[in-house]
């Protein structure tokens, strides 16, 4: 596996990762007609305005197979959602499901780790979607810790799910010099 900085060119690759994602692990937790909406057609240009111009210091790092192929990825930057703690956050960690268990996700948390800590940030935050227990199961076995925090999102100002709410975890890793030995070498 190799990692590396994602580009304009992976949009696609990236989109259809969280789609897949998307209609898979939430069918269970967000409305179907909201789901029916999220197409990698809608999320490609999405994509490519975040990889011309990052929101904050948000930056994208991709798995690759032996083959070259993106089988993951993960955002990470500021925290968007917590306290104001200059905490650092992993913004989306995604990976392809005919390849997950295999360290993909293991290795992409430890190297956004590792940014984060080069970048000035001591701690860190996730954001896991209550109800999403493999997601929580994940966290807490690389030694994240349930943080008596939430935030709430608000689907679609309007649409068929518009005001659906989805309530969110976090989980912190207080020292992510410790997190971030998982990457690879």
């Amino acid at each position: 596996m190799k990692l590396r900085p994602a580009t304009t060119d992976d949009a696609a690759a990236i989109a259809a990762i969280e789609v897949d994602n998307y209609q898979h692990v939430y069918r269970d937790h967000i409305p179907a007609s909201w789901l029916a909406q999220q197409t990698v057609e809608k999320y490609v240009p999405w994509w490519r305005e975040r990889l011309l111009a990052p929101v904050g210091d948000a930056e994208v790092l991709l798995a690759l197979d032996d083959n070259g192929t993106i089988v993951g990825f993960g955002r990470s930057g500021a925290d968007r959602h917590g306290p104001a703690d200059g905490a650092g956050e992993f913004q989306k960690l995604y990976v392809a499901r005919n390849t997950q268990g295999r360290g993909v996700g293991r290795a992409l948390l430890g190297a956004m780790a590792k940014r984060l800590h080069d970048r000035g940030y001591g701690h860190a935050r996730v954001w896991v979607l209550t109800g999403n227990q493999p997601a929580c199961r994940f966290y807490e076995r690389l030694g994240g810790v349930l943080v008596d925090i939430t935030h709430e999102e608000v689907l679609d100002a309007s649409g068929p799910a518009a005001g659906h709410v989805l309530t969110h975890v976090g989980y912190c890793w207080r020292d992510l010099a410790e997190l971030y030995k998982l990457r690879p070498s």
